[in-house]
C-alpha cells in the first residue's frame, strides 16, 4: 500500500478512530469499573470469575455468529492450535493466546483488588506503566528496536508514575484514599497486561495468510514433460490449492483468551486472596460470599452490567487495534484516557463522587503528556533521524515500513559492498559494512514482488529422491515447467515465462570439485552451473542491460517483428530462488535490499566484457538509508521471488534489486560446525506480458544447454555461455547517476 494512496489514507483514518475509541471506552471503563469496586468492596477481587463467565459467553456466541455468517473462516479456531511437533517452536499460535489468557487474568485480579484502594485518576496514572513493560517485551519477543530518546521517553514516564505514588499519598481513610504501596502495586502488576498484548500480538503477526500455490496433484514431479507447453497438455491442470488460510480474526483471539481466563481464573483468584490477605488482615471474605455479593449487595447487580458492557466494548477495540497495529500503539492510546479521566473527576459519579485532581495529579498528568510526546516524536523522526539520534544505520524511508521493521527481529551482519559479480582478481576485496537485517519471517506476507522486488511463496511440490537438482538435464526438463507455472501463477497479467538459465550452490562440493580438477588456483566444477554463494552486494542487470539481455535471449527463437512486438509492451527478468537441501537453511542466507530504500546513487555500473557478448550488472554501494531483510529457515517447500528487472519506469512498481548472501553470527559460533550447508538453485526467468505472447519462441532452452533441435545460434552461443564466469576479459565500473 503506497503512502498517500486513497487506501493508505482510509487504513490511517480507521487507526485514528480505533485509537480515540480506545482512549473514550477507556475512560468510561475506569469509572465504571471504579463504581463497580465501590459496590462490592472487598468482595471486588471475586469479579474477575464473573466478569470471565460473561465475556466467555458473549465471545463464544459472536464467533458462532460471524463463522455461520461466512464473516470467519470455518475451521480457524482449531487451525492456530495445528502443530508440527512438540517443542515450543513447533506449536501453533495458539501458544501465545493462551499464556496471554493467564496473563490477562493475572492483571484483572492483582488490578481489581488494587482498585478500591486508590482513587480513579491515581489508578489510571499508575496503569501507564504498562507502556515502559510493553516496550521491554516488545524488545525481548518481537526484536523491536527503539532509540536512545524513545527509550528516555519511557524510562520518564515509569519515573513520573512512581513519583505520583510516593508524593500523592493521603492520610485520609475514604474509599479510594491513595496508598503509596498499592499505588506501587498497581503500577508493577500491569506487567501482566503489557506481557498479554504483546504476545497477543506476536500471534496476529506469525498467523499469516498462507500464499496460493500450485496444487500437489498437479505440481508432483513423476513424469514431468519437457517443455511448459507439453505440461500444459499431459499433466492436469495446475490449479490454486485449497483456499489461502485468512488472517486471525480478533473474534478467534477473543474465544481463546476468554475460554483459558475462565478456566484459570479460580486458582488465580485463590491464589492472590490468599496472599494479598496476610496484607489486608483478611478483609477480603471467601470467595463465595465474595461471588454472592452480586446479588447481596446493595448496587451491585447494576454496577456489575454497566462495568461489564462497557469492559467489553473497551476490550473489543483493544484487541482490534492490537491487530491492525501494535500493542506498543494500543497502550500509547490507553495515554488519551488519563486527561479524559481527570477532566471527569470532576464529575460526581454515584457511589463515588467528585475527587477533583491534586496538584501533585495535575503536575504528573502534564510529565506524562511530555514524554508522551516526547517518545512520539522520536517515533517520527526514525523516517528521517537527524543527526544526533544515536541509531546505527537507521534507514529512511515509509514509517509504514519502518513500523513493519521495528517489529522483527534483526541481526547485525557484514555485508561486502563494492565487489559486484564476475570481479577478476584484482586485489583483495573490500572491508565488509556492519549492516542491519530483519528477519521478515513473521511478516513475510508484508513483502511483495511489485512492490519490494522480492516476495517468499510456496514452491512447487516434488519427489527429491526422483529428481537430482544437480543433474542439469533433470533440472531443465522436469523443474523448469513447474517454476514456470509457479511464476505465471503469482504474476499477474503475465503470458509467458521463459526460464533461460539456472546457477546451483553448494560450498563444500564446489570447493571439493574445484580442488579434485587439478588446477593450481581451484579449476572448474565436474557438476554444471555449480557455483560458491556469492558474498558481494549486487544487481543483476541495469536499466540497459535488462533490455539488450532479453533481445538477446528471444531474437535466436523468434522473427525480428515478434522480438520488437513483444518487447515494446512490459517485460521483467526474475529470479526464482529455491533451496533443495533436506534441512532449512541456516548458513550463507539471502540478503535482500528492499525497493525503494536504495536509489541510483547507491549502485555503479559493471560492464563485464566477455568473448560473445558485452553485460552490465549493478555494484552497489553502502547507504544508510538502506533497510536490508532475509527469510529465516527457508526450506525445500519454498520459494523467493527476485524482480532483477522491470521495463515498467513510471514508479508504480519496483524495478531492481539488489541482494547478496552473508554470514549469519551463528556461523562463527562454536557450533558452527554442525549447520548444514547451504544447497539452493537460482533460475533466471524472461517474463513477458504482451498481448499475444502467450506461445512465443516455441522450442525455447537454457542458454548453456539448449535442446537438440534449437535453432544453431542457439548452440554457438552455448559454447561460449556455459563456461562465460570463467572467461571474463575485462570489467569497467562507471560512477553512479542520478537516474535509473
Amino acid at each position: 500500500m503506497e503512502t498517500g494512496s486513497p487506501a493508505h489514507s482510509k487504513r490511517a483514518a480507521h487507526i485514528s478512530a480505533l485509537v480515540v475509541t480506545v482512549a473514550v471506552l477507556g475512560a468510561l471503563n475506569s469509572f465504571s469499573s471504579r463504581i463497580r469496586a465501590a459496590a462490592f468492596g472487598p468482595s471486588n477481587y471475586a469479579v474477575t470469575i464473573l466478569n470471565a463467565a460473561v465475556q466467555c459467553t458473549i465471545w463464544c456466541a459472536a464467533y458462532a455468529l460471524f463463522t455461520a455468517r461466512g464473516w470467519l473462516p470455518r475451521g480457524q479456531l482449531w487451525a492456530i492450535f495445528r502443530c508440527d511437533g512438540w517443542r515450543w517452536s513447533e506449536l501453533g499460535v495458539g501458544k501465545y493466546l493462551l499464556v496471554a489468557a493467564v496473563c490477562d487474568i493475572a492483571d484483572n485480579v492483582t488490578g481489581f483488588t488494587a482498585e478500591p484502594m486508590l482513587t480513579t485518576l491515581t489508578y489510571a496514572l499508575m496503569n501507564q506503566a504498562t507502556v515502559p513493560f510493553s516496550v521491554v517485551f516488545a524488545i525481548a519477543l518481537l526484536g523491536t528496536r527503539y532509540t536512545a530518546v524513545e527509550l528516555v521517553a519511557v524510562l520518564w514516564v515509569m519515573g513520573v508514575d512512581i513519583t505520583c505514588a510516593l508524593l500523592g499519598e493521603r492520610d485520609t481513610t475514604e474509599q479510594g484514599s491513595d496508598s503509596a504501596g498499592w499505588a506501587v502495586f498497581a503500577a508493577l502488576t500491569t506487567s501482566f497486561a503489557a506481557l498479554a498484548f504483546t504476545l497477543k500480538e506476536r500471534a496476529f503477526r506469525e498467523h499469516k495468510p498462507s500464499s496460493p500455490g500450485l496444487s500437489d496433484k498437479a505440481l508432483l514431479l513423476n513424469e514431468a514433460p519437457s517443455t511448459a507447453s507439453d505440461a500444459a497438455s499431459s499433466s492436469p491442470k495446475a490449479e490454486p490449492s485449497a483456499e489461502p488460510e485468512s488472517e486471525l480474526g480478533f473474534v478467534t483471539a477473543s474465544v481463546v483468551v476468554n475460554v483459558v481466563s475462565l478456566l484459570t481464573c479460580v486458582p488465580i483468584v485463590l491464589l492472590n486472596r490468599a496472599l494479598v490477605n496476610s496484607d489486608l488482615g483478611d478483609k477480603q471474605p471467601p470467595l463465595g460470599e465474595a461471588i454472592s455479593c452480586l446479588w447481596t449487595c446493595d448496587n451491585a447487580a447494576a454496577a456489575f452490567a454497566t462495568y461489564a458492557s462497557a469492559n467489553l466494548l473497551w476490550n473489543g477495540a483493544l484487541l482490534l487495534l492490537t491487530a491492525q497495529h501494535s500493542a506498543l500503539l494500543t497502550f500509547l492510546a490507553l495515554k488519551l484516557q488519563v486527561p479524559l479521566i481527570a477532566l471527569l473527576s470532576l464529575i460526581d459519579w454515584p457511589l463515588l463522587g467528585s475527587h477533583p485532581a491534586s496538584q501533585v495529579q495535575w503536575l504528573a498528568l502534564a510529565a506524562i503528556i511530555l514524554g508522551v510526546a516526547a517518545f512520539q516524536w522520536a517515533n517520527l523522526r526514525k523516517v528521517r533521524p537527524p543527526s544526533f539520534l544515536p541509531m546505527v544505520d537507521r534507514p529512511s524511508a515509509s514509517s509504514a515500513l519502518d513500523a513493519t521493521l521495528d517489529a522483527l527481529p534483526h541481526t547485525i551482519c557484514p555485508l561486502t559492498f563494492g565487489g559486484g559479480t564476475h570481479s577478476l582478481k584484482q586485489g583483495p576485496p573490500p572491508a565488509p559494512e556492519q549492516v542491519r537485517i530483519y528477519d521478515a519471517r513473521l511478516r513475510a506476507e508484508a513483502f511483495d514482488l511489485q512492490r519490494h522486488s522480492f516476495e517468499l511463496v510456496g514452491a512447487p511440490v516434488y519427489d527429491p529422491s526422483s529428481l537430482d537438482v544437480y543433474d542439469a538435464t533433470a533440472v531443465t526438463t522436469r523443474l523448469y515447467p513447474l517454476m514456470e507455472q509457479l511464476v505465471l501463477q503469482r504474476l499477474p497479467g503475465a503470458k509467458r515465462v521463459l526460464i533461460f538459465d539456472h546457477l546451483l550452490r553448494n560450498n563444500t562440493r564446489h570447493g571439493a570439485e574445484s580442488k579434485a580438477s587439478g588446477a593450481a588456483d581451484g579449476g572448474v566444477p565436474a557438476t554444471p552451473f555449480l557455483e560458491r554463494t556469492l558474498a558481494a552486494v549486487h544487481g543483476d542487470y541495469t536499466a540497459r542491460s535488462g533490455h539488450t539481455r532479453a533481445r538477446q535471449l528471444l531474437e535466436p527463437y523468434c522473427q525480428e517483428a515478434e522480438v520488437e512486438a513483444a518487447l515494446s509492451a512490459r517485460f521483467s527478468l526474475v529470479n526464482i530462488w529455491h533451496p533443495f537441501g533436506p534441512q532449512p537453511v541456516a548458513a550463507d542466507p539471502l540478503g535482500l535490499c528492499v525497493w525503494g530504500t536504495f536509489s541510483p546513487r547507491d549502485v555503479m555500473t559493471k560492464r563485464l566484457v566477455f568473448p560473445h557478448r558485452v553485460g552490465e550488472t549493478y555494484q552497489a554501494v553502502h547507504s544508510p538509508a538502506q533497510r536490508w531483510v532475509y527469510f529465516s529457515s527457508v526450506c525445500r517447500q519454498e520459494a523467493i521471488l527476485i524482480k532483477t528487472f522491470d521495463s515498467v519506469t513510471d514508479g508504480s512498481v519496483a524495478r531492481f534489486s539488489i541482494h547478496s548472501a552473508f554470514r549469519l553470527p551463528e556461523q562463527d559460533g562454536p557450533n558452527a560446525a554442525a549447520l548444514p550447508i547451504r544447497e539452493s538453485i537460482e533460475l533466471r526467468c524472461l517474463v513477458l506480458y504482451g498481448e499475444g505472447t502467450e506461445g512465443l519462441a516455441p522450442g525455447f532452452s537454457n542458454v548453456s544447454l539448449p535442446h537438440p533441435d534449437a535453432p544453431p545460434k542457439v548452440h554457438e552461443q552455448a559454447k561460449l555461455t556455459e563456461l562465460e564466469i570463467y572467461n571474463l576479459i575485462s570489467s569497467t565500473t562507471l560512477p553512479p547517476g542520478e537516474e535509473w
